[in-house]
């Protein structure tokens, strides 16, 4: 299997790099949002989602999630795992991560996609404590 159809072991063949937190412009996301064919087809069908536009001083118009009070933006698919990298430089693990990124954003594979980037990430799978078995004596 190539290393680029196995996430982790192709991280294991890569010099460890510096990690930068990742900036995420609302102007950049309305500009994405503009041609994700997934929000287009959630808009069209419908879902659990209220989702509502919010238009900025500059004329950008975001769309975001609207029942629980704050800003959550829709996220295209094409910044998906930006979001991700940028919200989990601490790699907390899956259940952590989701929690982190399901309060400021919204999509309709969230939980799906977080579980996913995160059993791929090294960082957040040597970080995560596992149950230890007692053996009887």
């Amino acid at each position: 299997m190539s290393g680029d159809s196995n996430a982790v072991t192709d991280a294991f063949s890569r010099i460890d790099e510096i990690e930068l937190p990742v900036k995420i412009y609302f102007h950049t996301m309305a500009k994405e949002q503009e041609s994700d064919s997934s929000l287009e087809s959630l808009m069209r069908t419908g879902s659990g989602m209220k989702l509502k536009p919010i238009k900025f001083s500059s004329g950008t118009e975001l769309m975001r999630d609207v029942p629980t009070g704050t800003i959550r933006p829709y996220v295209p698919e094409t910044i998906r795992k930006i979001v991700f990298d940028s919200h989990s430089l601490s790699h907390p693990g899956g259940k952590a991560t989701v929690k982190l990124i399901k309060d400021r954003f919204i999509w309709p594979t969230l939980q799906k996609d977080c579980t996913q980037f995160s059993k791929n990430c090294i960082a957040c799978q040597s970080n995560k404590i596992s149950r230890h078995s007692k053996s009887s004596v």
